[in-house]
């Protein structure tokens, strides 16, 4: 059975990304995996709360604790509570506790498990003591071979997908997320909305020309999905700059869902986000499936096996 990876730091932010791990469990017939990362720092901060306690005159005497199996009780207790609920949906689920760096440890659990997905929620602070969520979701995107579905709002989520959003480009980078796309759209009956963009880049400022542009655009975006009669699907053409014009594009025709493969460019020692992307993921209320590309799987790999060699 396929899994999906869901980190949680025990924050309500991080829960954001349960609701959308019980859909696409049901969608992809996978079981969930609840990952808590017990850090360095939460170590500390129970050890600084032990000592006050143990300054504490109580009638049975000095208050002593474990820190290692105190934590990994909590952590446990936290996470079989989130396992009740979405059981209780029917959901597989399965729970996990590591030690150290909560990017490493997300990474090498994903890699373990073999996450058809990672669903992370992404942009802000879960709170003081947690981990940086956005921060940790971005690190973890360029450092994972993984899929990585990242979730921003709080807006309910839909009982099925209905309308899927793919941007393309013309490139064959792009054209890597279209697969996941297809799949999700032939389970679930959405509708598969591809979107070309008009740049300023193209250099075309004549109404007549950027006519005949667009109708290239939509004619290209179709060639790609002519076999696929059996799908609703939809090819548009925005204008402007692309990552504003995908997020304008998705708000306006209620996209559930955004599929894009990462424009990222590998540097020597990580695996940086491309400008589209962190403006989509950054710019957009909908939630973003980041593909890789298979050039930057195998970039993602090394650069994950060098993470965890300087750990050593």
């Amino acid at each position: 059975m396929e899994t999906i990876l869901v980190p949680l730091d025990g924050s309500e932010l991080a829960g954001l990304a349960l609701p959308h791990a019980e859909l696409f469990g049901k969608l992809l017939g996978a079981e969930i995996r609840l990952l808590h990362v017990v850090t360095e720092g939460d170590q500390q901060g129970f050890i600084i709360e032990r000592e006050r306690l143990m300054r504490i005159a109580t009638p049975a005497g000095p208050v002593t604790v474990e820190t290692d199996p105190s934590l990994q009780l909590h952590a446990r207790t936290y996470l079989e509570q989130e396992a009740t609920k979405l059981r209780a949906q029917g959901a597989q689920v399965q729970t996990e506790i590591a030690f150290g760096t909560p990017v490493e440890q997300i990474v090498a659990a994903a890699e373990r498990c073999a996450a058809r997905l990672i669903v992370m929620a992404t942009h802000g602070r879960s709170g003081i003591g947690r981990w940086l969520i956005g921060s940790v979701a971005h690190s973890v995107m360029r450092l994972t071979a993984r899929p990585l579905l990242t979730i921003r709002n709080t807006t309910p989520v839909p009982s099925a997908l209905q309308r899927i959003m793919v941007p393309l480009d013309g490139s064959p980078l792009a054209r890597e997320a279209l697969p996941m796309a297809l799949d999700l759209a032939q389970r679930t009956g959405a509708t598969l909305m591809l979107l070309s963009v008009l740049t300023p880049q193209h250099g075309i400022d004549n109404t007549a020309a950027k006519g005949t542009l667009r109708e290239q655009m939509l004619h290209e975006l179709g060639a790609l999905v002519a076999d696929c009669r059996d799908l609703s699907i939809i090819t548009m053409v925005g204008e402007g700059h692309v990552g504003d014009s995908i997020c304008h594009e998705a708000a306006q025709h209620a996209a559930d869902l955004i599929v894009m493969t990462s424009h990222g460019q590998s540097g020597l020692h990580h695996f940086a986000l491309g400008s589209v992307t962190d403006k989509v993921l950054h710019g957009t209320q909908v939630p973003v499936l980041v593909m890789h590309s298979l050039a930057q799987y195998a970039e993602a790999v090394g650069a994950a096996g060098q993470m965890r060699h300087r750990s050593d």
